[in-house]
């Protein structure tokens, strides 16, 4: 009999955490916050101080001006998650971010959820986070209930590109983001790092998958 009460118990934890898994936890998400345009300009002109640097790319002697900050102010979008800036990037007239996280995919919870990263704000048929030659983000994640139990993972590969008549050319890769351990909802940075271009083809295969209007080099 008490092993049938252990089974009961068990199987009752588990269909709560299914049940949990889907109740988002109030906060990281919420509504009136800056987006991240304002966010960067109210850590200015609060003086809150960005680490600065310069990244080489792919290119000989081609770098990248990057500003980061591990935890943005409470005002803004992604509060408490990192902010990054890229910059001056010779050649980059746009940037693409590929994302890879070690959360279930939505549409195939086998795999895990690997992503091109987008605002709503550039059309769904272009594959660039920024088109112009500045790229800023401060993501934001509103976690589930039974997340907590988890380490999680959201590394994004940041790619400063140049195109022209849908061909896009990579010129560099910055690796940077965020993880949680179990236990905790708070994020903690990954500082940017440059990485070398054997990043690109797992990008590619995405990127030729959801936007296969446009050629990918090299």
């Amino acid at each position: 009999m008490r092993f049938l009460f252990v089974a009961i118990g068990i199987a009752v934890f588990i269909f709560g955490m299914l049940i949990l898994s889907r109740v988002p936890v109030a906060g990281t998400g919420a509504q009136e916050r800056l987006p991240v345009e304002a966010c960067f300009k109210k850590m200015q002109d609060s003086g809150i101080s960005l680490e600065q640097q310069s990244l080489p790319l792919w290119e000989e002697k081609q770098v990248a001006t990057v500003r980061f900050h591990a935890a943005a102010p409470s005002e803004c979008v992604g509060a408490g998650f990192p902010f990054l800036q890229i910059e001056n990037a010779e050649k980059a007239n746009a940037y693409i971010q590929f994302v890879m996280t070690n959360v279930p995919d939505p549409q195939n919870i086998n795999k895990f959820w690997n992503f091109i990263d987008k605002p709503d704000d550039l059309p769904a048929s272009t594959p660039f986070i920024s088109s112009s030659g500045v790229y800023q983000r401060n993501p934001s994640w509103i976690f589930l209930l039974a997340q907590f139990f988890f380490n999680m993972k959201w590394e994004a590969l940041a790619f400063p590109v140049q195109h022209e008549n849908k061909q896009v050319t990579a010129l560099g890769a910055i690796k940077w983001g965020w993880e949680k351990k179990a236990f905790s909802y708070s994020p903690t940075a990954i500082k940017p790092s440059p990485v070398q271009n054997e990043t690109w083809p797992l990008a590619k295969e995405v990127l030729s998958k959801n936007f296969p209007g446009y050629s990918y080099a090299p």
